[in-house]
């Protein structure tokens, strides 16, 4: 570039010397040829008369001379703004925007949007290793309405192949969008049918060509004759992960299910998502100029990270009967809300859980939904437990040792607490009664004679201590979300946990100290109700309950916390006690023949605008007496009928407690003999 600008200046100077006027050699001659200079000249004066003020004359060689030099300043002047303009822009394009101009050029050359890699779903397995939840290959298929060119043959060979009426498919593919040209067949379906159609265009094609060359021959001048125009060469597919639940509806509000887009919505599914999500990957590849990838071109990928599999605690054998007894035994009883809730006594281990009404994944009603369908209501719902907290009032004054066994209290007929009467569910004399009488028949008035004996301070902090006005922090979201209730507060209590105001003792009335003892005026879940007798059955220790038991492909694996709430021998007397429920009590309808079991019923008004309606919830939750197996079966429904001489939630209960004898090997107390 330089050397360009110094010629143009060396040329304009070249041109400007040359062409002065008057001169072929640039000076001037004398007449006769010689020219005139300083040396022929010498040193000439002025001539007689010369003014001395006059101006002298400027030659034209001055002038010309500044004129070549103001051109080529101008010209220079030129030069070096464009020389500047030139470095700056440079400098622009290699330094400033370099790195956006590449950015750029690499976006032309890569495809605009990158390419998910999907990652595969880990699967749901039970605790026996029965595969609850999986992913799967499938293929979804359409037609393409642009590349269709025979669509009566098309609509023919779908209907063959996929079902259904040719005049239907005919009219669907008519009725596309333009701007939705893909008509979907299929969706999720086997990888065969991707054969089938290959195998159909395939002999489709060689009948075309055969047709063809016969119809040529036979009349040469009537050119190429089409049969079926190729009528599924506008088939297009779309390969995909698709989930699946083997087991269909049952075992569904336990494990949940994804949308359309394999996005997780509730249960097992939505807790532990992040684990079985994996996480996709990507690829970006660079393009040609036509749009199509470059053989050797430049291929950025992301790699993808398939999911984990996981091992929940239930067995869905047991599950599968458990939910099937529960809709039966809620038919029977005429009543729409009801749980069952199993957990292993000695682990926090839940097995089986179900809730009134079930829900199929296929067919689920908004209805059903809006009835908590998709959630358990043993785990999400709470309410007032009744007389089932008799044994945990119990349980405290012995753990106290402000009351033994031996120990009678008179237990009049009424009790009066300020202006409230506390009656039993059932009319009788003042009476007598030790703590084995008043569980056996479930004395409310008695309970809250021991209730008294205890105080207020201890029974709210062994409450506590059992896990109650606490969480029990499940491992499980429900549909909204939310997986258990919390006791939103504004003071907190040991452990740094929430506990309402009004559910500490100091501001307790007497008639509600009262109420506490026989489970009214609280809310707990039937889980924590669960877990409590768990401790019952194991020997006195408290654990976490959980579905999660095992992460195969992860060193790491869960750990739950557990502590000791009562000592051995306590466990042991409240064991015997609860025997007694079952034996001479209210619990006779829910027993098995041949097996000891302690148990306990409960019956409790449901208060409703802050008061009680007359509605109840009855329970009923036990485990065997004498077994290594410690697992507790929880009975929870609202307003059940009669099923034979008793309300469902008792026949429900010993149903579910023969049915796991029966599994689990569960030697009977008694020969088979005794109990038929």
């Amino acid at each position: 570039m330089l050397i360009l600008a110094q010629a143009v200046i060396l040329q304009a100077a070249m041109g400007t010397k040359n062409n002065r006027p008057g001169s072929q050699t640039g000076s001037r001659k004398a007449a006769g040829g010689r020219r005139l200079g300083s040396s022929e000249t010498g040193s000439r004066r002025p001539p007689a008369g010369y003014q001395a003020s006059r101006k002298p004359r400027v030659s034209g060689q001055a002038i010309e001379r500044r004129e070549r030099t103001r051109s080529t300043a101008a010209l220079f002047a030129l030069f070096v703004v464009f020389a500047v303009a030139i470095v700056v822009r440079l400098y622009y394009i290699q330094v400033y925007a370099a790195p956006d101009l590449a950015s750029i050029a690499q976006a032309q050359r890569q495809s605009e949007k990158p390419q998910r890699i999907s990652a595969r779903r880990g699967s749901i397995l039970d605790r026996n290793g029965i595969v609850l939840a999986t992913t799967i290959d499938t293929v979804s298929v359409y037609a393409n309405t642009l590349q269709m060119k025979n669509p009566e043959a098309t609509a023919f060979y779908v209907a063959e192949i996929i079902g259904g009426e040719p005049e239907e498919w005919l009219q669907r593919f008519l009725e596309a969008p333009k701007d939705a040209s893909n008509v979907l067949l299929v969706r999720y379906a086997d990888l065969d049918i991707v054969d089938i159609f290959n195998e159909q265009q395939e002999f489709l094609e060689k009948l075309e060509f055969r047709v063809a060359r016969m119809s040529a021959k036979m009349n040469p001048n009537a050119g190429t004759v089409w049969v079926v125009e190729t009528a599924l060469s506008c088939i297009n597919f779309d390969y995909e992960f698709t989930r699946v639940y083997p087991y269909g509806a049952i075992g569904a509000q336990i494990i949940g299910t994804v949308n359309d887009k394999g996005e997780a919505i509730c249960g097992i599914e939505l807790q532990y998502d992040r684990i079985l999500a994996g996480q996709d990957g990507e690829i970006t590849v660079e393009l040609g100029r036509d749009g199509t990838p470059l053989p050797n071109g430049q291929r950025n990928e992301v790699p993808k990270f398939d999911g984990e599999d996981i091992i929940i605690s239930i067995d869905i054998g047991l599950q599968e009967f458990v939910e099937s007894e529960l809709k039966r035994y809620g038919e029977l009883g005429n009543t729409n809300h009801g749980s069952v809730t199993i957990v292993d006594g000695a682990t926090g281990e839940i097995y089986a859980a179900a809730s009134l009404p079930l829900y199929d994944r296929q067919s689920v009603t908004t209805e059903e939904i809006e009835l908590g369908a998709m959630s358990l209501r043993g785990i999400v719902y709470p309410y007032e437990p009744g007389s089932t907290m008799k044994a945990v009032a119990a349980t405290a004054a012995l753990e106290a040792g402000v009351v033994s066994v031996d120990d009678i209290f008179y237990v009049p007929a009424t009790l009066e607490i300020d202006e409230f009467t506390i009656k039993d569910w059932y009319t009788r004399n003042d009476q007598n009664m030790d703590l084995r009488h008043i569980l056996a028949n479930s004395s409310n008035i008695g309970m809250t004679l021991v209730g008294r004996e205890l105080g207020r301070q201890e029974l709210f902090d062994y409450y506590y201590l059992a896990g109650f006005y606490q969480p029990t922090h499940i491992d499980y979201v429900g549909l909204s979300g939310v997986g258990e209730p919390t006791y939103l507060t504004n003071e907190t209590y040991p452990n740094g946990e929430y506990i309402s105001v009004a559910d500490r003792p100091t501001y307790w009335s007497d008639i509600h100290a009262a109420n506490l003892t026989f489970g009214q005026g609280l809310h707990v879940t039937a889980l924590q109700m669960a877990s409590f007798y768990g401790a019952l059955a194991n020997g006195g220790v408290l654990y976490e309950p959980h579905f999660l038991i095992s992460r195969p492909q992860c060193p790491d694996q869960p750990e739950y916390r557990s502590h000791r709430i009562m000592e051995v021998s306590t466990a042991e007397t409240m064991t015997d006690l609860l025997e007694s429920v079952m034996t001479d009590g209210t619990g006779v309808p829910a027993a098995v023949p041949g097996y000891r079991i302690a148990g306990k019923t409960g019956t409790a008004e449901r208060a409703e605008g802050g008061s009680y309606s007359g509605d109840v919830t009855q329970s009923m939750v036990g485990y065997f007496a004498d077994s290594d197996c410690d697992l507790v079966v929880m009975v929870v429904m609202d307003d059940a009928g009669l099923v034979g001489n008793a309300v469902a939630p008792k026949p429900l209960f010993a149903s579910l407690m023969d049915y796991i004898a029966n599994r689990y090997w569960i030697e009977p107390d008694s020969p088979q003999s005794e109990r038929n």
